[in-house]
């Protein structure tokens, strides 16, 4: 039976709905980092890190009596959050961010288990603030790069052209694009890297993330587009390694956005419900999507935003929401080492015998023939 002290601290019931909010498993560890508890992780190997004591505990070490402390490892990130009322801490992770608004939510609910734990309240800003002497590093780094400007009279890229661009992608025009972006101007890029490569990742970022923009202000569902900027800027930064490959990466993502924009304005029409449906879908798709719950949200009738999706896209919403679907599990099958079992289950399938059926339907292959194919590439 579990003790008073115990029963004060977030019950059972609270951690056990934290995890999947969270998307990380949570931790009970005492001060000599030996574990008390566990919610979550049955995914994880038995070699994974957070299952050694001298792992633990450097994790612990690095807690704060004021406000939860992230930690990041080479491929993971950590929230410790020490509990002195209850003399325990609790470690929540490993987190990968693998989905768009997983780090928002994660961070989110380190924030709640925070002020579960202890009754103080922590802003999602406070878990990222800046080291120490950043703020002064960065006035001074911003007054010499003013000053060698002006000392080697260079001006930066044109901002009309960089308009112009963003228009385009707007208007959903690649051709107009592709002009524009073959103008000749004066002025160059800013330093963003001493690293020449992470110079050009660190531009492309910016490039994708103002198309990506763009392509909302031109009716792109504000879901699909972020899931599309998160994937570009994700293949730059894990497998391109050459400045000039990242820079046609960049011009081709923008590319990307401006075609989706200009198939969107293309179709039959525009209609509100039809782009709520898609954020909802894409919001939701961990878990079994319906019609009926849907046209609930929007306060109108299934049948009639079935009819006004179908004019609108020219495909059914459940062949939209398999269609969505596969394509996420194509990424996860190809960037993420989870079982097929796994993303079968998370994207809410029936069956994995279902899912593979599905899977092969749309792609001529099995998930597991997809996922060894895409490797050796």
């Amino acid at each position: 039976m579990e003790t008073q002290k115990q029963e004060s601290a977030p019950g059972r019931i609270w951690m056990q709905q934290l995890v999947p909010l969270m998307h990380t498993p949570l931790w009970v560890c005492r001060a000599d980092g030996g574990l008390t508890a566990r919610y979550g992780g049955q995914s994880l190997g038995n070699d994974a890190p957070i299952f050694r004591n001298a792992f633990r505990r450097s994790l612990l070490i690095q807690g704060n009596r004021k406000k939860p402390v992230l930690a990041k490892t080479e491929d993971a990130v950590y929230a410790v959050l020490l509990d002195e009322v209850h003399e325990q801490t609790i470690l929540a992770g490993p987190f990968r961010s693998i989905q768009p608004n997983w780090h928002e939510q994660f961070l989110a609910g380190v924030v709640l288990l925070w002020n579960l734990l202890t009754g103080e309240s922590c802003s999602v800003s406070e878990l990222d603030s800046t080291a120490p002497g950043t703020e002064q590093r960065m006035e001074k780094r911003m007054g010499d790069m003013i000053f060698d400007r002006q000392e080697r009279q260079t001006l930066h890229n044109p901002y009309a052209k960089e308009q112009r661009e963003q228009e385009c992608i707007r208007l959903g025009d690649p051709e107009g694009l592709k002009r524009c972006v073959g103008e000749t101007y004066e002025g160059e890029y800013g330093t963003l890297a001493s690293n020449p490569l992470r110079q050009s990742k660190n531009l492309a970022v910016g490039v994708i993330t103002l198309a990506s923009r763009s392509a909302i202000a031109g009716g792109l569902s504000q879901e699909l587009s972020f899931s599309m900027a998160d994937g570009f800027i994700f293949e730059i930064e894990e497998n391109l390694k050459d400045p000039i490959a990242v820079e046609q990466a960049a011009y081709q993502a923008q590319l990307a956005f401006a075609e989706a924009v200009h198939r969107k304005q293309s179709g039959t029409g525009f209609n509100p419900f039809v782009r709520k449906a898609k954020d909802y879908i894409f919001q939701n798709m961990h878990t079994k999507i319906t019609v009926k719950e849907m046209a609930e949200q929007f306060h109108i009738h299934p049948d009639y935003l079935s009819a006004l999706f179908k004019k609108t896209e020219n495909k059914t919403i459940t062949a939209y929401i398999l269609e969505e679907k596969l394509n996420l599990c194509k990424n996860l099958l190809k960037y993420s080492n989870y079982s097929i079992q796994e993303i079968s289950a998370y994207f809410a399938f029936p069956s994995q015998s279902y899912f593979t059926r599905q899977f092969k339907k749309s792609t001529g292959m099995t998930p597991l023939r997809y996922r060894q194919l895409m490797r050796k590439q």
